[in-house]
C-alpha cells in the first residue's frame, strides 16, 4: 500500500512511562510513515493489567513528557477497556506503528482490522541497540 504523506496518520500505542531513547527512537521512525503523529497513552489501570504492577508516573504525567517532548503531534488517553480501539475509530490512521516488543497487541490489532475491514497498515519498528533499551532493564528500584 503507498500512502501520501501528505494524508498520512499514524498512531502509535504505549505506556511512555519515562521518554527513553527507545521511546524517542520508535516515535522518530513513526514520524517518518506521516504527517501526523498520534500517541495513545495506556491508562494506569491498563498498564496495572498488563503490567501488574502500576505505572511510575500518572497518566497526567506521561501525556504531558510526551507533549512537552515534541516527538508528537497529540497524546492522548488510551482506552480504559482492553480491545475497545477507541483511539483507531476516533483517529482513522492510515497507519500504526508498532514496537519490536508488541507482539500480542499487534495480534489483537489485525484481528480488529479485519473484523471492522479497515483500510490500516500496521508497521513494525524494529528495535532500537537491540532490546537493550527497554524500560524494565532501565528501570531503578
Amino acid at each position: 500500500m503507498v500512502l501520501s504523506r501528505k494524508q498520512s496518520v499514524v498512531l502509535v500505542f504505549g505506556v511512555f512511562d519515562g521518554l527513553h531513547n527507545g521511546h524517542r527512537f520508535l516515535l522518530g521512525e513513526a514520524r517518518k510513515l506521516g504527517n501526523r503523529l498520534i500517541a495513545a497513552v495506556a491508562q494506569d489501570s491498563v498498564v496495572a493489567q498488563i503490567k501488574r504492577r502500576p505505572p511510575v508516573h500518572s497518566l497526567a504525567e506521561r501525556i504531558k513528557m510526551l507533549e512537552e517532548s515534541r516527538l508528537v503531534d497529540h497524546a492522548v488517553p488510551g482506552d480504559t477497556t482492553l480491545g475497545s480501539w477507541s483511539a483507531v475509530m476516533k483517529w482513522k490512521p492510515n497507519i500504526v506503528a508498532l514496537g519490536y516488543d508488541q507482539t500480542e497487541l499487534e495480534k489483537e490489532l489485525r484481528t480488529f482490522i479485519k473484523k471492522e475491514n479497515l483500510p490500516l497498515a500496521i508497521v513494525k519498528i524494529e528495535a532500537h541497540e537491540g532490546n537493550r533499551l527497554h524500560s524494565r532493564f532501565l528501570r531503578t528500584s
